[in-house]
């Protein structure tokens, strides 16, 4: 008889892969973006969006703290984190896109608000937002928010009320001005 030592590989980790659909401040799906981990502390970010009024030129893409996109000014996606390379839009509002980097983990995609990627009017910080995403484990279900429209009632939440806070209404992690902002409420923008 022979026996044969055969070592046993340790076992392959698996990696979360998460995704993003993106929507328009109209509320339609523009297109999605994934986010792979690749090896080491790399991962990669693939975008592919279509059908954003023609608007050819850099755009500011960042992952923001806030797994939030309520329509239609995007207003609940909290503070940016990751700003990623600019994206760039092709003159008939589409635009295909790629990088790598080690600014992203785990941890912050999931963290305890979840995450949003978005995509701003130009490469300003300040501008407006004109694209939201999500960001979930891939084959789940992202929140029912970016699909609600702005007026209609969640379910058991109340009647609506209107912000009026004309520099727009900051709701912070803790009850004082030097805690962080989880969500911003712009002025008129409709609450439950």
């Amino acid at each position: 008889l022979v026996f044969a030592i055969v070592p046993i590989a340790p076992p392959v980790q698996a990696h979360t892969v998460f995704e993003a659909p993106i929507y328009s401040t109209a509320g339609g799906i523009m297109g999605t973006a994934t986010l792979t981990p690749l090896a080491g502390a790399e991962w990669e970010v693939v975008v592919r969006v279509s059908g954003f009024q023609p608007i050819g030129g850099d755009r500011r893409l960042a992952i923001r703290n806030v797994g939030r996109c309520t329509l239609p000014t995007f207003s609940c996606t909290g503070d940016e984190i990751i700003h990623l390379p600019n994206i760039q839009f092709f003159p008939d509002g589409s635009a295909s896109y790629r990088t790598v980097t080690t600014a992203i983990t785990e941890a912050k995609l999931r963290g305890s608000h979840g995450s949003s990627i978005v995509i701003h009017a130009d490469v300003n910080i300040g501008s407006p937002i004109i694209g939201c995403g999500e960001i979930v484990p891939t084959g789940a279900a992202p929140a029912p928010t970016a699909t609600k429209s702005p007026t209609a009632a969640p379910p058991a939440f109340g009647s609506p009320t209107h912000v009026v806070a004309p520099l727009g209404l900051k709701m912070r992690s803790a009850a004082n001005l030097a805690a962080s902002v989880i969500l911003t409420l712009s002025n008129g923008e409709t609450v439950f």
